[in-house]
């Protein structure tokens, strides 16, 4: 116990300020809080940069602004002013002319409305007609109609292949199965010609005179320049005088 309370004794004589601090330790703390200073000042500084930025921008935003909605405000009333006087101006020129057109104005024109479609009347056919038609149904054909496409498929059902034709060319070589060679002489009968597959004789129609002049036996047809108002006039004449129109 004499010993610890030696040492003791020697450990107060060594340190006899307990409070004091080495010169080491207050040369760091020293520069430490020079150190946080100049950072504050720093800030700061960068602070007040900030705000004067701030100052110098914003009224400048405003200016241009309110510089932009004066003129927008002065070209919307430019126009407004142009509108007005050019109204004024067509309004004095009706009235001019309204003053000195001796006829009074006239009324607006309505637009063109589309003429409804009226559908042809079924007309019965004569006897005569009639006889006609099975005449060209049951007319005589050569045998050969054209020496084209495959020979195994080929047959008058089809409107490509009933066709009579003289053989052109090299290769075209007509044998006696084949049938007779188109020649002068094969004329149809005189009651058949120029007369169409309904059995009636075709009248071109462009007007109604023409439908006035048309017979029985006749079939009238409408000329292509035809109008779709003017058509519908026709057949609506052709209904009414029973008339067999072709197209």
């Amino acid at each position: 116990m004499a010993d610890q309370k030696k040492d003791h004794n020697t450990m107060e004589q060594k340190h006899p300020n307990p409070g004091h601090v080495p010169d080491h330790q207050t040369h760091n703390v020293k520069e430490m809080k020079e150190e946080a200073k100049d950072a504050k000042i720093e800030i700061a500084m960068e602070k007040k940069a900030e705000e004067k930025k701030a100052e110098h921008a914003t009224p400048v935003k405003q200016v241009h602004t309110e510089h932009v909605a004066k003129e927008t405000n002065i070209n919307d009333e430019k126009r407004e002013t142009a509108a007005k006087k050019t109204e004024g101006k067509i309004k004095a020129k009706k009235e001019d002319k309204a003053a000195t057109s001796p006829t009074p104005n006239k009324p607006a024109k309505k637009k063109g409305v589309k003429a409804t479609w009226i559908k042809k009347e079924k007309t019965k056919k004569t006897k005569e007609s009639k006889k006609i038609q099975s005449t060209l149904e049951s007319k005589w054909k050569p045998v050969f109609w054209g020496r084209f496409g495959k020979k195994n498929l080929r047959s008058r059902n089809n409107p490509k292949f009933d066709k009579w034709r003289k053989p052109r060319g090299e290769d075209m070589q007509q044998k006696r199965d084949d049938g007779a060679v188109v020649a002068v002489g094969y004329r149809g009968p005189k009651a058949i010609r120029f007369i169409h597959p309904s059995g009636f004789k075709e009248v071109m129609v462009y007007s109604k005179k023409d439908l006035d002049l048309i017979k029985p036996t006749q079939a009238g047809r409408f000329a292509a320049g035809l109008g779709r108002r003017k058509r519908i006039d026709l057949i609506k004449y052709a209904n009414e005088k029973k008339v067999y129109i072709l197209n």
